[in-house]
């Protein structure tokens, strides 16, 4: 998966993306920096953590995009869950950011 050019300037995608990552339940923000976050989300039934860091990029004044890596803390396999998850929160903030 591609990640999408959004005409904002970085801040206001980091700013959005962060909307979005706060209105998902389970998921807790437990680092922040100017130019990434990290989160950890849990399963609903046995609460396993999944990882997920966040950067994002400057192509200039008007242009930014970010970089997703969502996986399992514990365990194999994940059956599709870190790949469903960015897709769904890249389209909110798709979304949010028309």
């Amino acid at each position: 998966m591609g990640s999408n050019i959004y005409a904002t300037p970085v801040q206001k995608l980091h700013d959005a993306f962060l909307a979005v990552a706060r209105r998902q339940p389970r998921t807790t923000i437990v680092a922040q920096r100017a130019d990434g976050v990290q989160l950890i989300q849990k399963s609903r039934f046995f609460r396993f953590p999944d990882l997920i860091d966040v950067a994002f990029f400057h192509i200039d004044d008007g242009h930014s995009t970010l970089a997703i890596y969502s996986r399992a803390k514990l365990g194999y396999r994940d059956f599709g869950v870190n790949q469903l998850r960015v897709r769904t929160w890249i389209d909110q903030l798709d979304a949010d950011l028309i």
